[in-house]
């Protein structure tokens, strides 16, 4: 093979190299993106049932302390009245069931009492959460309802009297139909969300046919203790297919898995699985995504780099005809140029005789102009320096003296031709500028207005004195601080009947202090620092986006001030915003102290 021949070969297998790499750097880029897709997904899956139980958990405890259940175990005649009751704080809650237990299991009262499928005289001594309840005082479980044959969550309470164990309170929270909040139809065929319990029994999952299956075969032990708790009534719990297949090397070292899952006698799908545990509830959640989109990725990326291969071929192609092109109009030209050059030299022998005396005929005359302009002021300045000596030596030091200003200004006028002038140009800086706090609250003030007077919302403006309080800050950025507490104070106060805002300016020793105080719900607690993180907010996201107090502590800690938040006795919520003062307002405050003082003194 000779080297015409090596070179083609050669390139069409590095082409053949880079594609195949390409489409493998996709594969990985494609399978680190699946992944991040699904943590995320994961997480938000787990914040909502994490909200969703929180929200029931307290509730048996809170009940639990009411007499009413307490005379109901003792007094069977109080029955009816605790199902009424009962019924009534389901409705309200928007519990499934809750229902009262005695200490053997029986349940003597029921907020279903009216439904023909009531819990009234069952007895549920065999759950878990029973058990848990009268030994550890509080319970939680998850299983198919024997009685109402829907999957509920469970937390129980146990009730004491005189120190002994009389019942146990159960709150039911219905599971059936959770899937359909987090399930994207366009997503359907594509992702699934499975939540197990500590089994592997499926029992949450955005795919109805997989629910009451187990990722992995059941031991004998594992049947036993399930049919000893009725946890599923019996249901026939078969194994999906769960095969694990071998890791990308993007994922190597990650808890995240390539399986192939399906329903038995059907032929299972490629996805990537990505668990989380959920510890409180004794659960682990799983997202599955099909990983078909990581094949479109590869081939994508494949077809991209060939094309790029392509183009770069047809570029080289072009060029190379270019620069064919170009040498041979490039050696016409030199052709041409020889040519013109040798008929320039005979033209340019032929009119050197010529040249020579053009050029000697502007010599002269420069030379004539320049001997004419500097030969007067030269003569003039030898006749005055002589004069100027003559008249030295007779002492008419006058004379002399108005001569040797002539030559001063014969001098200056033959410099004039050489001067120069240079221009230089000097860039300011801009600084802070005296503000006044009050100017800064007012124009604030006007812009929150309309949204003000819409709220309904009362505003008290207080100030312990009529001083100018003067900061250094830039007065846009001021204002903006300003507007975004009171914005946020009005929003927490509307809903109040009546909503009020406090506006407290004052000085303090050597700063501003200016409070923001509302008598709305307040803020978060445990944490009220939390409220000034990024993207924080308690509001839905068209209303924002959580920014504006962190964005505020920024400018305020850029003037060398500072902001806090707290919650007020009443609930409310209080922003302090110090700001230093500058030292003339300092002297001017120390000196009015001063003077009061020496009233004081003097009365």
């Amino acid at each position: 093979m000779n080297t015409k021949t090596r070179l083609p070969a050669f390139l069409c297998l590095l082409a053949t190299a880079v594609v195949s790499l390409a489409g493998w750097v996709g594969m990985q880029v494609s399978y680190t993106e699946l992944r991040k897709n699904a943590l995320n997904e994961l997480f938000r899956y787990r914040t909502s049932i994490q909200y969703l139980l929180e929200q029931y958990q307290p509730l048996p405890e809170i009940m639990a302390g009411n007499p009413r259940l307490v005379e109901g175990l003792q007094n069977a005649g109080q029955q009816q009245d605790i199902n009424i009751y009962l019924e009534q704080m389901a409705e309200a809650s928007e519990a499934s069931v809750i229902y009262l237990m005695d200490a053997q299991g029986n349940t003597i009262a029921a907020s279903n009492w009216q439904s023909p499928v009531n819990f009234l005289g069952k007895n549920f001594s065999f759950r878990p959460y029973f058990r848990q309840a009268i030994m550890e005082g509080s319970g939680h479980y998850f299983a198919l309802g024997t009685t109402s044959k829907t999957r509920g969550y469970y937390f129980s309470r146990r009730i004491d009297i005189n120190g002994l164990p009389a019942g146990v309170l159960v709150v039911k929270l219905d599971m059936d139909g959770i899937e359909e909040a987090w399930e994207s139809p366009w997503e359907r065929h594509e992702a699934a969300f499975v939540v197990t319990d500590n089994n592997g029994v499926v029992f949450i999952s955005t795919r109805p046919k997989w629910r009451f299956h187990t990722l992995e075969a059941l031991s004998d032990q594992q049947e036993q203790q399930l049919a000893l708790e009725r946890r599923y009534d019996n249901l026939s719990l078969k194994p999906l297919t769960f095969l694990a297949e071998e890791l990308p090397y993007s994922l190597q070292g990650s808890n995240s898995q390539i399986r192939q899952v399906g329903l038995p006698k059907y032929l299972p799908r490629q996805f990537l699985v990505q668990r989380v545990a959920m510890p409180e509830a004794d659960w682990q959640l799983y997202l599955f995504i099909r990983t078909t989109s990581v094949y479109s990725a590869t081939l994508m990326a494949a077809m991209i780099t060939a094309t790029v291969i392509i183009l770069a071929l047809f570029g080289w192609l072009y060029l190379r005809e270019r620069r064919r092109r170009y040498q041979a109009m490039k050696k016409a030209r030199d052709t041409l140029d020889r040519t013109v050059q040798k008929r320039t030299q005979e033209l340019n022998s032929a009119n050197h005789q010529l040249v020579q005396a053009a050029k000697l005929a502007v010599l002269g005359q420069m030379s004539a102009g320049i001997n004419h302009e500097l030969n007067q002021p030269l003569t003039a300045i030898r006749s005055y320096t002589e004069n100027a000596m003559a008249f030295i030596e007779r002492e008419r030091t006058d004379i002399a003296h108005q001569n040797m200003s002539e030559v001063l200004e014969l001098t200056d006028h033959m410099s004039s031709i050489v001067r120069q002038l240079k221009v230089f140009a000097r860039k300011s800086e801009a600084s802070g500028e005296p503000v006044d706090l009050q100017t800064a609250l007012t124009a604030a003030l006007k812009i929150v207005g309309p949204s003000l007077n819409n709220s309904n919302v009362i505003l008290h403006h207080e100030r312990a004195n009529v001083d100018p309080i003067i900061v250094s800050a830039d007065l846009v950025r001021l204002e903006q601080v300003i507007v975004n507490l009171l914005s946020n104070a009005i929003d927490a106060a509307k809903g109040r009947e009546p909503g009020i805002i406090w506006i407290r300016l004052r000085q303090k020793d050597s700063h501003a202090e200016l409070q923001v105080i509302d008598n709305g719900s307040g803020l978060p607690k445990g944490n009220a620092e939390q409220v000034f993180e990024p993207f924080f907010t308690t509001r839905s996201i068209d209303q924002g986006l959580g920014l504006g107090l962190s964005i505020s502590r920024h400018i305020i800690e850029s003037l060398n001030g500072s902001i806090q938040a707290n919650n007020t006795l009443e609930g409310g919520a209080c922003f302090t915003v110090c700001l230093p003062l500058l030292e003339s307002t300092r002297s001017a405050v120390t000196q009015r102290d001063e003077k009061k003082s020496q009233e004081c003194y003097e009365e």
